[in-house]
């Protein structure tokens, strides 16, 4: 019998959306995880952490979501991955998609990269020094 998959979604601040995939990774898994990204970036969310630990098979169409997701954000965010198990991420390897995504071995260090690349919120109140 093989592991059904399931994808979570979490809002982690204002622009940070983290997004924990587990169990086989078939093309409705893929399809899903696709239309939860595009919503995180349609919602404004600029930074992705994509929590892949628990991934036991992982297929092309999900690489090919993965890519897609990375160019759309291009320069406006991040896409990082907290990478599964090594037989998992030797498809990326074999892809050469391993150098394309910032990746990291646990979900704290992958917080803590997006969170410490944040720009900070705008300035909202007025600038010392500039009154009339």
């Amino acid at each position: 019998m093989t592991q059904t998959a399931s994808l979570s979604s979490d809002m982690i601040g204002d622009r940070t959306e983290l997004l924990t995939l587990d169990g086989r990774c078939d093309r409705s898994t893929a399809r899903n995880a696709e239309q939860r990204i595009v919503s995180a970036l349609d919602a404004g969310r600029t930074e992705i952490v994509f929590d892949l630990r628990g991934v036991s098979s992982l297929g092309r169409s999900m690489l090919k979501v993965l890519f897609r997701a990375l160019i759309r954000i291009g320069h406006n965010g991040r896409l990082v991955l907290v990478r599964p198990n090594a037989s998992v991420w030797a498809r990326f390897e074999q892809s050469g998609l391993d150098k394309g995504f910032s990746s990291h071995t646990d979900l704290k260090s992958a917080l803590a990269d997006v969170s410490s690349r944040l720009p900070p919120p705008p300035h909202t109140g007025s600038m010392p020094g500039r009154g009339r």
